[in-house]
């Protein structure tokens, strides 16, 4: 089937209503700056990239985690909305390729963009709420060419709490309303009320600027057919797994851990993203100290502790071996902030801990001896946790996880699987076999 193409508002009336995401996707990660040069290179004519979407039969709709566009962007980072059920959405496609291009254009057009200011704490819900707005006096395309090959925008897109005052140099229009027009009289009403609040005493040369802007947004949103799209049909879901894998290729960066959650996601009995996503937010927000434990921490936790190859393979990740995790997933979840709490007991975290991957063995030990926090007065926990602090120090200081960590994981593993519950945090067979790989893992003191 040959590539369609369609105008920004055909498309945009889809989403959320036609068009969804599945749970392959990663979340919103575009930043403000960013939007702006999405929309002024659709407002320039650019060509924007293509599209894939992915048309669900009807019997396959409800076999599929779904989730609609957010229209409420975080400047730190946005979940997706799941979707409850898909029950009753007509000719349902999921996006695999253009998601961030197609939320952007959304939040531009009909959302808000939550953007945090220089050293303002990291609540999204406290962050400024900013909407798109265009300076419709601002000359495009300057007589200097100053814009020219600098990869600056040449239309003046800025976000803004609130409507900027209209002045000689600067006429603000808020991009969404652009939507109001509906057709081209209703884009002259719109140009007619626009032009009433003119400031006094503007030049002609500003009129003439003002309204080729505005006639080229409602041009770009209403009239260009500036989104071109494939529907791929097949419904095997190993092909299309490929296709998204192959599709997001380019753009931000899509990482293995992410394709792994989105798998998770798709055949777990119960939403493995939200699940996750919630406890790296209680572990970074809410323990001893502040953490940054990210999904790839997990994701490898996760194939050491169900005793899985620990190297990122997709094809590790089988029915069998998902579900295995899934059962396995209220210890794992336990046990990972069981050891955040003893580790920032030792005076570590976001901002001395160099690399997560070491602190798997702690997490492996903690899971082999349940009912032990290491808190205790008792000889046998406080001795241990001194074990541990001194061995992680050290692999830290020492760079132990710095190259070939995968297997250095599984040679710990293996030395760790020896261990019953109640034997001693193994320091001198980890240390030989970490020394016999041609780490250094003392110091002198």
């Amino acid at each position: 089937m040959p590539y369609q193409e369609e105008t920004i508002k055909t498309i945009l009336e889809r989403l959320n209503t036609q068009y969804f995401l599945p749970s392959i996707q990663r979340s919103y990660v575009w930043k403000p700056q960013q939007v702006i040069m999405l929309f002024d290179s659709i407002m320039r004519g650019y060509p924007i990239s293509s599209f894939l979407f992915w048309e669900l039969t009807e019997e396959n709709r409800d076999k599929w985690e779904v989730y609609k566009f957010c229209e409420v962007a975080n400047s730190t980072g946005t979940s997706h909305i799941k979707l409850p059920a898909a029950v009753g959405v007509q000719n349902l496609s999921l996006v695999l390729d253009g998601q961030q291009r197609l939320t952007s254009i959304l939040i531009g057009l009909k959302g808000i963009f939550r953007i945090r200011r220089l050293r303002q704490r990291y609540v999204p819900q406290y962050y400024p709420e900013c909407r798109l707005y265009l300076d419709l006096f601002a000359d495009p395309d300057p007589i200097d060419g100053d814009n020219e090959f600098t990869g600056k925008p040449y239309y003046g897109f800025e976000w803004h709490v609130e409507k900027p005052k209209n002045d000689q140099n600067h006429y603000w229009f808020q991009v969404g309303r652009i939507l109001d027009c509906k057709n081209d009289n209703g884009f002259y009403d719109l140009k007619d009320k626009e032009e009433a609040e003119f400031p006094e005493n503007i030049l002609k040369t500003q009129e003439n600027i003002f309204e080729r802007n505005l006639w080229r947004l409602y041009q770009a949103i209403y009239k260009d057919a500036a989104i071109s799209y494939y529907v791929e049909r097949d419904q095997d879901y190993d092909r299309v797994l490929d296709i998204f894998v192959r599709a997001n290729e380019g753009g931000t960066e899509l990482r293995k851990p992410e394709i792994i959650l989105s798998m998770l996601e798709s055949k777990w009995s119960k939403g493995a993203k939200n699940k996750i996503e919630y406890l790296i937010k209680e572990v970074n927000e809410g323990s001893l100290r502040k953490n940054n434990i990210n999904l790839e921490f997990i994701m490898r936790t996760c194939l050491v502790l169900a005793n899985l190859q620990v190297r990122y393979r997709i094809n590790t990740f089988t029915t069998k071996n998902i579900e295995l995790i899934e059962n396995m997933w209220p210890d794992i979840q336990d046990v990972i902030k069981k050891t955040m709490t003893l580790v920032n007991s030792f005076g570590l975290d976001r901002t001395n801990i160099t690399g997560f991957n070491v602190l798997i063995p702690l997490v492996q030990y903690l899971y082999q001896n349940p009912g032990k926090t290491f808190f205790e007065t008792k000889e046998f926990e406080s001795r241990n946790a001194e074990f541990m602090r001194r061995w992680l120090i050290l692999a830290m200081l020492n760079r132990v996880f710095g190259r070939g960590a995968e297997q250095v994981l599984t040679n710990l593993r293996y030395i760790l699987n020896k261990c019953k519950p109640g034997d001693d945090f193994p320091v001198t067979p980890m240390n030989q076999e970490l020394n016999r790989m041609r780490f250094m893992t003392d110091l002198d003191e």
